[in-house]
């Protein structure tokens, strides 16, 4: 969930473009030529700079950020309706977490050694993306003309790709060239541990879940052999006997499954709270097809351990067992 999100709120394009410490306005113009050449159709410049950030007037609260410079007019940034402007700013949930603010706090950020004041225009939400993002042309601040760092290309599809990339790194000044899948497969190695621990948890889920249906199960068998040699005395058939016994631990089991699943979200905090990473925030949500998969798979599990101890009626003795102490 959270890498898809930032997957479409910052790379809602074909190209980034890394630049090399030798990087200017003059690179910058060399992708005009290329646009010019429909060899690209459409580019942004835009400043990544280190810096840090505080909550203004509490010098205490200081921590680093990274401050985006970006043009608030180009559709490579999809803030969901939030933009920057003069002395407006936008930051992440992560920053915000950190200092202890929200929409309209005033903070205090610095970058190349000069201090900065705005106001938070809006907060969102994001997985991996976190920093500070400014109008290109913020009052006073260093302009992307000055000092641009990344470019967002988008290309003509009818060309090859690895060969507009090849040509863009022939460049000067240009340091890298990496494609959007690129980018989601470098996003996705820093979660892997946790992806891990987490297929992990399931594994061991459906586990024990089968144990523990197979159990309550077999239990509610013993417990009902009396009663299945009552109901073969009554003239029960062996079909009517397994409806009865599967019915009871079905409904059970549905019980059981429906707590399950609300303590579901409970869960999600835990082991993600557990596993937190500096890197990133996680997003807490459910998909509603981890619901159903849940659901489908307790259900299906107790179902067919049903059916096959549903089986086992026919060696039920009706003496032998009428005969036992309860």
């Amino acid at each position: 969930k959270g890498v898809d999100n930032d997957m479409g709120m910052f790379f809602n394009t074909d190209f980034m473009v890394y630049f090399s410490g030798s990087a200017g306005q003059e690179t910058v113009d060399e992708m005009k030529k290329l646009k010019d050449q429909d060899i690209i159709t459409d580019y942004t410049p835009f400043g990544l700079l280190p810096g840090s950030a505080q909550r203004n007037g509490v010098p205490t609260s200081t921590i680093n950020a990274s401050i985006y410079t970006i043009n608030p007019y180009d559709d490579f940034f999809d803030f969901h309706g939030a933009h920057v402007s003069e002395n407006k700013i936008i930051i992440t949930n992560k920053i915000a977490k950190d200092l202890n603010i929200g929409t309209n706090s005033i903070i205090k950020f610095m970058a190349l050694g000069n201090e900065y004041v705005g106001r938070v225009n809006a907060v969102v939400d994001t997985f991996y993306m976190h920093g500070i993002f400014i109008d290109g042309l913020y009052p006073n601040f260093p302009t992307v003309k000055q000092y641009p760092t990344c470019l967002y290309v988008r290309y003509n599809h009818a060309l090859n790709e690895q060969e507009v990339i090849d040509r863009i790194r022939t460049i000067q000044g240009v340091g890298n060239v990496i494609n959007s899948d690129n980018l989601h497969k470098n996003i996705n190695e820093i979660v892997s541990g946790v992806r891990y621990i987490t297929i992990t948890i399931k594994i061991f889920a459906i586990l024990l879940a089968v144990v523990a249906l197979y159990n309550l199960a077999l239990l509610n068998f013993n417990e009902n052999i009396r009663n299945i040699a009552t109901m073969k005395v009554l003239g029960f058939n062996k079909r009517e006997i397994a409806e009865s016994l599967f019915f009871e631990i079905m409904l059970l089991s549905g019980v059981g499954t429906l707590i399950g699943l609300g303590l579901g979200f409970p869960l999600t905090l835990l082991v993600l709270g557990i596993n937190q990473l500096p890197m990133v925030e996680f997003f807490y949500y459910l998909a509603p097809g981890s619901v159903f998969i849940s659901l489908a798979i307790a259900l299906g599990v107790a179902a067919l351990i049903n059916l096959i101890l549903g089986l086992r009626n026919k060696r039920v003795k009706m003496v032998e067992s009428l005969k036992s102490i309860e």
